[in-house]
């Protein structure tokens, strides 16, 4: 991955409204060694609003992401539409517990935008990644429909005193 491919250099950039597009690939898997998703095909939609003490970031994605079903790990794709909103600041921030607010250095001369991709699309992610066209029965029969076990003979008379009483 460009060291460069998802920055922005904001040293040289004017106060205002600024308007950038990403598209996220699997360069970004790649970077963060991600075994969450397979591929990244994102389309990242970046709005910066430049002060002189901070910059707010808001990122509108959308597009679709690699997954592996959790029941059959059948590969599938995932519908990504979210968008978020980060603030960069120059100014320390004392006894901030905010996700939201970043601080930056006075000096600093690109804004890395990757970590902040990652994030996001990670955080749209579901916990259980089970696709709505995949259900019980169409996983694998390796999975849940268990093959029929031979009976231990021992146990065989039990199994017919027990199904004598249903």
């Amino acid at each position: 991955m460009d060291k460069w491919e998802y920055s922005i250099r904001i040293s040289k950039l004017p106060s205002g409204v600024h308007h950038y597009d990403f598209q996220v690939t699997n360069s970004l898997k790649e970077k963060f060694e991600s075994q969450l998703v397979n591929y990244f095909d994102v389309l990242v939609k970046v709005q910066l609003r430049k002060n002189v003490d901070f910059i707010e970031a808001v990122f509108k994605m959308t597009g679709k992401v690699g997954l592996s079903c959790d029941r059959c790990n059948r590969p599938y794709d995932f519908q990504i539409d979210t968008t978020h909103k980060v603030l960069y600041t120059f100014r320390p921030i004392t006894n901030h517990n905010d996700d939201e607010i970043i601080f930056l250095e006075a000096q600093t001369d690109y804004l890395d935008l990757s970590q902040e991709f990652y994030d996001f699309i990670c955080l749209s992610i579901p916990q259980r990644k089970v696709p709505a066209d995949c259900p019980m029965e169409g996983c694998p029969d390796l999975f849940y429909n268990e093959q029929e076990e031979e009976i231990d003979p021992r146990w065989a008379k039990l199994l017919e005193l027990k199904n004598k009483e249903d």
